[in-house]
């Protein structure tokens, strides 16, 4: 289903840490701009992959209240089903 997958301890980096993100652009030869990045997890995921620039998406199935001191993702969806929709609309597509 994925043509990348990488995970934080391959590369003995713990989340939130930034770096993550930033090899996983260098892996598919991508700049932060052509990347949406689709996590629940508010601090390890979606603030760490938008403070290298990455689009975000919070996965947020419990409806919980973000933390003002983060990085706000650009979208928050509460089931995988409205991500399609949410793409759709992403202001880079089309």
């Amino acid at each position: 289903m994925f043509s990348v997958t990488l995970f934080a301890d391959q590369l003995g980096i713990a989340e939130p840490d930034p770096r993550i993100y930033d090899h996983l652009l260098q892996l598919i030869g991508r700049s932060a701009n052509e990347v949406v990045h689709v996590g629940d997890s508010l601090v390890n995921e979606v603030d760490a992959a938008g403070r290298v620039g990455i689009g975000t998406v919070w996965l947020n199935r419990f409806d919980e209240q973000p933390s003002q001191s983060l990085l706000q993702p650009r979208a928050t969806i509460r089931t995988l089903a409205e991500l399609p929709a949410v793409m759709h609309n992403w202001p880079e597509a089309g």
